[in-house]
């Protein structure tokens, strides 16, 4: 119980000085620029950070693989740093989606999957069941996904059909990262990739990927 207060008391505090939302947060992080970081998304602090989320109307941005069953590292990653087995992860994910229906859990990095089960059928059938769920668009043209959105420069038609069908429930979240002394435009970028995927949908939908889905989640303008 002390934990869970002083817990409380800190995303209050954040919630207090400006922020908008929490996240990044991680439930299954592969090491690479990080360490290997887990922790089930139904732990008892995720589901207290969705009662505050619900609350303040602060969504949660969630970093987490998808491990539809207890596995073996896919053989492309390497062991150590991450753990050789991994711990089934949607069945908590689910738990936590379903704890405060009122608060909004963004799923970071659709199109930077590592396991090869972030599909668009599972995208489907989460979205279909939890209208809460909301999911941040990740396109790498240096490192695609094993389910990347895109393909030769165009969008899978599976995952179009699913932007279509779901069309309030993606944002854009392109992970670029920018440093002191770095030239932002050397080599391919992220958001160039992001723009072509953009401009493949029809302009309703684009509006609403790129500015009012985000505007609406966030609390924002989007006609700023």
């Amino acid at each position: 119980p002390e934990v869970q207060r002083k817990f409380k008391e800190r995303a209050e505090q954040i919630l207090r000085e400006g922020a908008v939302g929490f996240g990044e947060m991680t439930a299954e992080h592969f090491a690479g620029g990080t360490a290997y970081q887990y922790a089930p998304a139904d732990h008892p602090l995720f589901l207290l950070l969705a009662d505050i989320s619900a609350e303040h109307g602060a969504p949660i941005v969630l970093h987490m693989e998808a491990v539809p069953q207890d596995m073996p590292l896919p053989a492309d990653l390497k062991s150590p740093p991450n753990p050789p087995r991994l711990h089934e992860n949607i069945s908590a994910f689910e738990r936590l989606l379903s704890h405060n229906p009122r608060a909004r859990i963004i799923w970071a990095h659709l199109g930077s999957d590592n396991t090869g089960y972030r599909t668009p059928d599972l995208c489907r059938r989460l979205l279909d069941a939890h209208p809460n769920l909301y999911m941040e668009i990740k396109v790498d043209p240096l490192s695609l996904g094993k389910n990347s959105p895109m393909a030769d420069g165009k969008i899978k038609p599976e995952w179009r059909e699913l932007f279509e069908d779901f069309p309030s429930r993606f944002i854009i979240g392109t992970d670029q990262h920018y440093g002191p002394g770095e030239d932002p435009f050397k080599g391919p970028q992220r958001w160039q990739t992001v723009v072509s995927l953009v401009n493949q949908l029809p302009p309703g939908l684009r509006r609403k990927i790129l500015e009012e889905n985000a505007a609406r989640l966030y609390g924002f303008n989007s006609d700023m």
